[in-house]
């Protein structure tokens, strides 16, 4: 049976992963919305003249 210092510092590391795991998700997807976020009135415009 492992010892509950061993558990403790097991879960700690998981933890840690997933954290960084998470922020590296975020840091990638920032790019993506922002860009997005200057499209979408070039495409609905574009849509408009499609359109009309």
């Amino acid at each position: 049976m492992k010892s509950n210092n061993s558990r403790f510092v097991h879960a700690a590391l998981f933890s840690g992963f997933i954290i960084i795991a998470a922020q590296a998700f975020a840091q990638a997807r920032e790019p993506v919305l922002s860009l997005a976020k200057k499209e979408k009135p070039a495409l609905l415009e574009t849509l408009r003249w499609e359109m009309g």
